[in-house]
């Protein structure tokens, strides 16, 4: 017998909810209870969108965690981070490492 400090619940209208990596609401429990509270503005006939995981998994990570999920995560992020690790193989080795010159470009935030 193995102890699980995890507890589940079903709650019928937040789980029709889809995911996003690029969420615009999230989950917060008080007690048995279960808001949904938006993260920024959301426009009118915007679909709402929640991430089913934590935010600071690599794409890799996400996308095996997805798949032990049933689903393969098509979202904006997802999609953009595929597209440039693609673009990034097809590019030869000297080209993928960038420059001294080229992070001096870099602006911080």
């Amino acid at each position: 017998f193995q102890k699980y400090e995890h507890h589940s619940s079903v709650y019928l209208v937040t789980s029709m909810i889809n995911h996003s990596c690029i969420a615009n609401v999230q989950s917060q429990f008080i007690g048995p209870y279960m808001f949904i509270l938006a993260t920024r503005d959301i426009k009118k006939d915007e679909e709402i969108l929640i991430s089913y995981i934590l935010q600071n998994k690599t794409l890799q990570e996400r996308q095996q965690t997805f798949k032990s999920f049933g689903f393969i995560c098509k979202c904006k992020l997802c999609i953009d981070q595929l597209r440039v690790a693609k673009h990034m193989q097809e590019l030869p080795l000297e080209q993928r490492i960038p420059s001294q010159s080229d992070c001096n470009k870099i602006k911080s935030p």
